[in-house]
């Protein structure tokens, strides 16, 4: 079987397609996947797309870049790329599988028409990430005859997903995400008095909720907020905000595999605070999807705390694998917080349960085989 994975992202030089999936979690997903469908034995490859078309040689995960430019680049940060070459639309033959990672893209109609145009055998699937830009499919799509009329099938990584277009479209079992566990598992390093969030810094997670929480708690661990800065005000904010409250916090940005391993691994908790309205209002109706930090915490045996949004009570079991809190109760969040910091018998049975959990649900390899699933189902 051969699929092409297409990711609807801009890459504008080498060194952001070198270091690719470092870049976000959604970013990590589509890398990973691909490599993992063909340790499984699939012909799989990833498609990104920038200002001139190049291939690499890469045997692990063979990545096409299709010649395109970044729609509203302003606005979307270089997703939403818009080809520019018909060997954009040669590259889908041969394909027995396109899985689209982006539901918001406006990829999704130009591939909804061409696979449709094709040939009957040539699927497409959708995946979606989150991701909020401003594109015409995200405008479009809400009516619900346009996801009767497209020729696609959708993927969906939690239950919670895609929930809304059951009734116009198949939606097929979750694929849910995935971990390295040979990469993310604990390092023998003393656990410290500290509290990690790693992710997107912006207002829909939920950041300043935790800071709060943790200038509540007597014996006050240290906080560490690393990850890229998506909104500079909000960023702005969180630092003037530790200030206010006296929290020792630490913003190292966007870090290493192995520095964020060795943070996992000398941590007291991993949390996760997203909400659905954001420090300004704004109503984030899929805030998280997945959740991969969560996955990749608990995989190290640190113990997780998230708000009980999106698909993350389909990720955490609560008080078997994590806990989970309603989102913005930074009460709740301050107890969670304190049970984990001074409990040590509570901490390491999260701590193995987490672990086994990600062991037994949550590889590449699980997620390249529930794809499978989905492909084959589809081409039947």
């Amino acid at each position: 079987m051969k699929i092409l994975n297409i990711y609807p992202r801009f890459v504008d030089n080498t060194r952001t397609l070198k270091d690719f999936e470092k870049k976000g979690g959604a970013e990590r997903f589509v890398v990973n996947l691909c490599r993992a469908q063909r340790e499984i034995g699939l012909d799989s490859s990833l498609m990104l797309f920038g200002p001139r078309e190049s291939m690499t040689d890469d045997p692990i995960k063979p990545t096409l870049v299709a010649k395109s430019f970044p729609l509203i680049y302003s606005i979307n940060s270089g997703f939403d790329p818009i080809p520019t070459d018909i060997r954009f639309s040669r590259a889908l033959d041969g394909n027995d599988i396109v899985h689209l990672h982006g539901f918001g893209a406006d990829l999704l109609g130009l591939l909804s028409f061409l696979t449709r145009l094709k040939n009957k055998r040539l699927k497409l699937l959708v995946t979606d990430y989150g991701w909020n830009g401003l594109t015409l499919i995200r405008i479009l799509r809400k009516l619900p005859v346009l996801s009767r009329l497209g020729n696609f099938q959708l993927l969906p990584l939690t239950r919670f997903s895609f929930s809304r277009y059951r009734a116009y479209v198949k939606v097929y079992d979750p694929i849910y995400g995935g971990v390295d566990t040979k990469f993310f598992r604990p390092v023998d390093i003393k656990r410290r008095n500290s509290v990690i969030f790693s992710g997107r810094i912006a207002p829909h997670k939920g950041i300043e909720n935790l800071v709060k929480a943790v200038s509540q708690i007597q014996r006050m661990p240290d906080l560490i907020i690393t990850g890229p800065v998506i909104d500079h005000n909000y960023y702005s904010f969180l630092r003037d905000l530790v200030k206010k409250v006296s929290v020792n916090a630490d913003f190292p940005g966007p870090i290493s595999d192995d520095q964020l391993v060795r943070y996992y691994s000398s941590s007291m908790a991993l949390v996760l605070p997203s909400v659905y309205f954001d420090m300004y209002g704004k109503y984030h109706p899929q805030p998280e999807l997945f959740g991969l930090v969560l996955a990749e915490a608990m995989a190290c045996q640190l113990p997780v705390i998230a708000s009980r949004v999106g698909g993350i009570p389909e990720i955490i079991r609560n008080g078997v694998t994590g806990f989970l809190t309603e989102p913005g109760n930074v009460s709740e969040l301050r107890d969670k917080l304190e049970l984990l910091l001074d409990d040590p018998t509570t901490r390491e049975a999260l701590g193995l349960a987490g672990r086994q959990e990600v062991l037994e649900k949550f590889t590449w390899h699980h997620v390249a085989r529930r794809c499978l699933v989905a492909y084959e189902d589809a081409l039947s």
